[in-house]
């Protein structure tokens, strides 16, 4: 009787089977990724209310599954109550821009264009030679859209399909959150554990950090500028702030495409507030977009977020294009927490490489200082 023989793999081997591996995973996910975003976005949610339902679960003894189907009732309640009481002003703002919409575009052009000649910075340039190739551009983007248009049932049902999946995928992600840390954590061999566990605990610092104070900072500039543009007598104030709170998501560009919006907004509305002429609206909007911002980058970042990201500019525009050719808005949205976590992952690579020592012997070298001070203090 021949015994069984064990198949060991040679580190050759090992490398080869781990390559396949990925490149077999990066093939099915490409062919997946129209699927993709609701499972995407239903981890990033369950990943930001995980802390929340854990603590409930401890304080409350309360077993986990009664807690999330808690949370769920509780947010869909909101959510339904917010329907209900904002969307009566929500389409009249909406239905009022899009009947004044043509009249606002028609009047930036007659601003912009209305002249033979005009300079830019001291260069001289033709506004109707501008105008021709803008509405040329204009053109190209409508046909495109026309194009890739599904019809109307079709992208309800789409819609409503992905919205169902997504809550679905949201409530058992909750349920199952610790074993899911866990079983990755299992997945590592032993000897690793005590160098990758502190390396995953900073991403999740960063990603923590970063995912939670946007839906925070979501939520304090829409409220704000709601009230700024409410007080200015701004046309459509509501749909303006929940634009630009949601607009918080994508650094740098967001918020210039938000100010620009409401700029042009006041600056084309039928009639000014206090006397003042559009273009003195205009320009005070203008300062409260640039006020707004400041304080929120100077007071409102680095007390929800911090400076944990610690990405250039340049950086951060260079992941939020790739993020959005790769995944559009979805992409757009992990662009930068994925940019951060890269950069955690080359710093502990550059580490190994150059053999200076990593977080956790830089950990345990500080405990064993420590230690060692106390020591010498006790003698």
């Amino acid at each position: 009787m021949t015994e069984g023989v064990l198949v060991k793999f040679s580190p050759l081997a090992k490398l080869t089977a781990v390559l396949v591996i990925a490149v077999l995973l990066l093939v099915f996910l490409s062919r997946v990724a129209g699927i993709l975003p609701p499972f995407i976005w239903a981890l990033i949610v369950a990943y930001i209310f995980h802390p929340l339902v854990s603590w409930v679960a401890r304080r409350t003894r309360m077993p986990r599954r009664i807690v999330v189907a808690l949370m769920f009732a509780i947010i869909l309640g909101v959510v339904a109550w917010s329907i209900v009481v904002l969307r009566p002003l929500i389409v009249r703002e909406l239905r009022d821009l899009v009947v004044n919409l043509p009249k606002i575009l028609a009047d930036a052009q007659a601003y912009l264009f209305g002249h033979e000649k005009t300079e830019f910075f001291g260069v001289p340039i033709s506004p109707k030679t501008v105008q021709s190739e803008a509405q040329r551009y204009l053109q190209e983007i409508s046909v495109y859209l026309r194009g890739q248009a599904f019809p109307f049932f079709l992208h309800t049902f789409e819609l409503i399909a992905k919205a169902l999946l997504f809550l679905i995928a949201t409530f058992y992600l909750l349920l199952g959150m610790d074993s899911l840390a866990a079983g990755m954590v299992n997945l590592l061999p032993r000897r690793y554990r005590r160098e990758v566990i502190p390396l995953l605990q900073e991403i999740d610092k960063v990603l923590g950090a970063y995912i939670r104070g946007q839906f925070l900072l979501i939520v304090i500039m829409s409220s704000v500028t709601w009230v700024a543009l409410t007080i200015l007598r701004v046309h459509y104030a509501l749909v303006l702030a929940i634009a630009t709170g949601i607009l918080e998501i994508f650094p740098i560009v967001g918020p210039i495409t938000a100010g620009t919006i409401a700029v042009t907004i006041a600056l084309f509305q039928n009639a000014a507030p206090f006397g003042w002429s559009n273009l003195t609206l205009a320009m005070v909007v203008a300062v409260t977009y640039l006020v707004l911002r400041q304080t929120e980058d100077y007071l409102v970042i680095p007390h929800v977020i911090g400076r944990i990201v610690e990405l250039h500019p340049l950086v951060v525009l260079f992941a939020l294009l790739c993020g959005s050719a790769v995944a559009g808005i979805t992409g757009m949205f992990v662009a930068v927490p994925t940019a951060a976590a890269i950069r955690i992952l080359a710093r502990y690579l550059y580490r190994k490489l150059v053999g200076a020592p990593s977080l956790t012997e830089l950990v345990a070298e500080g405990i064993a200082a420590s230690d060692s001070g106390q020591e010498a203090d006790r003698v």
